[in-house]
């Protein structure tokens, strides 16, 4: 099964991801780093993939670990992952 970044920019682990003109690939993304959160929405009929029991707003890592919510919106979810960073850095 493909992780859940994969998944959401519609790669399948089995591919690899898209090179440049000259065939080399792209540097690392900044989500490559294992600290950077994403906040996604979750759906009822998508609860299930996340490994959550309710919909809502979640802080979810680039391996496609839940790490923090619900949220009731976008906005509370983004307030979290920033206090998030703050305590860690």
């Amino acid at each position: 099964m493909p992780s859940l970044l994969a998944r959401l920019i519609g790669l399948d682990d089995r591919e690899s991801p898209p090179q440049g003109a000259s065939g080399w690939s792209a540097p690392p993304s900044p989500l490559a780093s294992g600290h950077d959160l994403s906040a996604v929405d979750v759906h009822d009929d998508d609860v299930g993939d996340y490994n959550v029991t309710e919909s809502g707003w979640y802080a979810v890592d680039d391996g496609g670990a839940v790490v923090l919510g619900p949220f009731d919106s976008l906005r509370q979810c983004d307030r979290a992952i920033g206090e998030r960073r703050k305590l860690l850095s």
